[in-house]
């Protein structure tokens, strides 16, 4: 598959009844930002989810609420690994708030990170400057 753009999910969500694709499903001007880079760039965009791991931006999901905690971190490794590895991600852009700034967006830095070293996928991190969500 080649290299991808990756940011979090968000805790603001569309509460319409059904499956949204994730990047509608989430009220978020970084995740619609991320998938519209990638749709001009013709690359896969993937959002990390609290509930679901690594999905496409287009994967339908119905609402939800599951925030990723630090305790989360260890469990979600090996599956986030494996899902890495399932989409054949050679690379990934992950776009994420400076977690020093945002400290809730920590264990979904931590997750990806620990799971790209597990999964042999290099990644690089582009810190979202825009407005917060």
């Amino acid at each position: 598959m080649g290299s991808v753009l990756v940011t979090y999910c968000a805790r603001e969500k569309r509460q319409d009844a059904g499956l949204l694709p994730a990047w509608e499903r989430y009220l978020s001007e970084r995740v619609r930002s991320v998938f519209e880079r990638a749709e001009r760039a013709g690359v896969r965009c993937f959002i990390l989810s609290g509930q679901y791991g690594l999905i496409g931006a287009e994967h339908l999901i119905p609402w939800y609420d599951c925030l990723l905690r630090p305790g989360d971190v260890d469990g979600g490794v090996v599956r986030v690994a494996q899902q890495l590895r399932d989409h054949q991600v050679e690379s990934l852009v992950y776009h994420t708030v400076n977690p020093d700034v945002e400290e809730e967006v920590r264990p979904y830095r931590d997750l990806l990170e620990r799971a790209s070293v597990e999964a042999g996928v290099p990644i690089e991190f582009v810190e979202w400057t825009g407005v917060r969500d």
